[in-house]
């Protein structure tokens, strides 16, 4: 008469080889979700950069239109070249300090 071996011990080697496939699945799966959730921070980062740059870009165009008006050009001349129309008259007034 022969002994029947149980099903584990006959199949061991193949059990083995499942549950070794199963643990690296599992720890591969982990490992990808902890990627994917590091490149989708990586990613709103870079959106929130994005969103500030093209802020930027909007105001550096509007100043840039509003550089190129004859109005700007003669509110800077007037203020900081102290420059004036024709048939007009420059006054600056300077103080005498107390110590004069």
């Amino acid at each position: 008469m022969k002994k029947r071996r149980s099903f584990l011990r006959r199949h061991s080697i193949s059990i083995g080889i499942l549950v070794i496939v199963a643990i690296f699945s599992v720890a591969s799966t982990l490992n990808k979700q902890e990627l994917y959730n590091e490149l989708k921070q990586q990613g709103e980062t870079y959106i929130t950069e994005i969103d500030k740059l093209e802020r930027e870009l909007k105001q550096y165009q509007e100043d840039l239109e509003r550089v190129e008006t004859l109005e700007f050009v003669e509110e800077y001349a007037r203020e900081k070249l102290k420059m004036v129309s024709p048939n007009e008259i420059y006054f600056q007034i300077h103080y005498a300090s107390d110590e004069e």
